[in-house]
């Protein structure tokens, strides 16, 4: 289980999964972390479950997990990813504008 950076690009909705919001566990782990924590479970078609969050990071980059054994995003993150993105279609905006940035600087240094 390794956090992984996403991008919107990368949502992709799965109607093969049972994705849920953890609400009450979103809260709480948001609070901790001093950052917007959004926990979903994941049921797969297969019957197993995995737990994923999505977060931006302090460098402002999209970051999401899963607790699958996956080292890539994940069907499962990218579900949960359309599905965060349908609640909340500002969410990683900061993310965006930073890459935007991250690129026009890198592109004036290196012309």
């Amino acid at each position: 289980m390794s956090v992984l950076t996403i991008k919107k690009e990368d949502a992709l909705p799965d109607p093969n999964l049972d994705i849920q919001i953890q609400e009450d566990w979103s809260r709480m782990r948001s609070a901790n972390a001093g950052r917007e924590i959004l926990a979903y479970s994941v049921i797969s078609d297969s019957g197993k479950m995995y737990e994923a969050e999505l977060f931006i990071s302090d460098e402002f980059s999209m970051c999401g997990f899963c607790s699958c054994p996956a080292r890539l995003p994940c069907r499962h993150l990218k579900a949960v990813l359309a599905d965060v993105l349908d609640r909340q279609p500002d969410f990683g905006k900061e993310a965006e504008r930073n890459e935007t940035q991250r690129r026009n600087r890198t592109d004036a240094e290196f012309g």
